[in-house]
């Protein structure tokens, strides 16, 4: 009997401690930006934000992923005039939604490849994000990372891209 009751306790325990490995995985990071290249580039020179990025989870070492992130950026913040005095908006605030790959070639290293739409001045212009970053931790629970975004600004001032350096530190969520 003692047996019995021996062996069900021990299936009954092996059944409530098992889990399910979930579908996704999100990391909340912080920013730290820099700006590359702008028309008005000491309007944006620096910034700070945050982002969400989530992946799907799957078998293989190229997975879905999607990036959430709104930064500011500050500077002068001096008005800029075109030829026939039309002004030139700095870029107060930017928010980003990305979706792309996310590449896994070692348990530590990843790379990252999106695009999507960047809204920023009341519009919305196209963009892209490849960025690489490294696991600090064998657990996977905080990483760095390094991205550069290029928002191709075409409106009628310019043609002139907006580009920026992105280094975050991410901590995993789920």
């Amino acid at each position: 009997m003692r047996a019995l009751f021996l062996a069900t306790g021990f299936l009954i325990s092996t059944c409530c401690l098992a889990q399910k490995d979930r579908k996704i995985s999100a990391c909340i990071a912080f920013n730290v930006n820099a700006t590359q290249y702008d028309r008005t580039i000491s309007n944006n020179a620096t910034g700070f934000g945050a982002g969400l990025q989530v992946y799907m989870r799957t078998k293989t070492w190229v997975r879905p992923a999607l990036d959430l992130s709104a930064d500011v950026f500050g500077g002068t913040k001096l008005l800029y005039l075109t030829n026939d005095d039309k002004p030139i908006y700095a870029k107060d605030a930017i928010t980003t939604l990305y979706a792309g790959a996310y590449f896994q070639p070692s348990r530590r290293f990843f790379a990252v490849l999106t695009g999507g739409p960047s809204f920023f001045n009341n519009h919305a212009y196209l963009g892209i994000k490849p960025g690489c970053g490294y696991y600090l931790l064998r657990s996977k629970q905080l990483a760095v990372k390094v991205c550069f975004t290029n928002v191709f600004q075409r409106d009628g001032i310019s043609n002139q891209s907006f580009g920026y350096w992105n280094f975050s530190l991410a901590a995993k969520l789920f």
